[in-house]
């Protein structure tokens, strides 16, 4: 829940203590170490909160926004986890979750639901299907599904024969959604953190 907050709460810490240094420790001006330590404790908390909320802009600028792969080896975000043989890859990343748009076949994401389901099968429960524990998610898979409203306002195109497949839920929570279109091979990901 608080992830999004802690590169950037180290990154103000990390400038604080700097600040400190250079204006109590190294001789500025006239005044004594006593009175730049007092004014420093005075603003201190005015600084933290402005610096946090400054340096979480700028991180968030960089790390929350649209990102093209042509592969989903040269992902290197540990939240987002795409089949090995995924092409064509865009993930759009946000604090609380990501989409991901990708190309696959209907075998390779079969295949990778699978391992997703035994990776954290220990956290979840089958939602629907008993068939989500015998490793069959095909049986529990949804066709006629609307796409999620979210998909559309980045620009994706609907997918005409969409399939819906619901994914685990991890120990913290998060869980997944795929969409996919096995005419044109594509799949649409929904993925949320907690």
């Amino acid at each position: 829940m608080f992830a999004p907050m802690i590169l950037p709460l180290q990154l103000t810490c990390v400038l604080i203590v700097i600040l400190f240094v250079v204006i109590v420790v190294s001789p500025l001006g006239r005044s004594t170490r006593r009175q730049r330590i007092g004014w420093f404790l005075l603003g201190s908390p005015f600084l933290f909160i402005a610096a946090i909320l400054i340096v979480g802009f700028l991180v968030d600028a960089v790390r929350y926004r649209t990102f093209q792969y042509a592969q989903a080896a040269d992902i290197r975000d540990p939240y987002v986890r795409l089949p090995k043989s995924a092409t064509n890859v865009t993930v759009n990343k946000y604090a609380s979750g990501h989409e991901a748009r990708f190309s696959v076949t209907k075998a390779e994401l079969l295949s990778w639901f699978d391992e997703e389901w035994k990776r954290v099968c220990v956290y979840s429960q089958p939602r629907n299907n008993a068939d989500y524990q015998a490793g069959h998610p095909e049986a529990s898979a949804q066709t006629g599904h609307t796409l999620d409203p979210r998909f559309e306002t980045l620009g994706w195109e609907p997918l005409p024969d969409v399939v819906y497949f619901c994914g685990p839920v991890s120990g913290r929570g998060g869980g997944f959604t795929v969409y996919y279109s096995e005419s044109r091979q594509l799949a649409y990901l929904r993925h949320a953190y907690w």
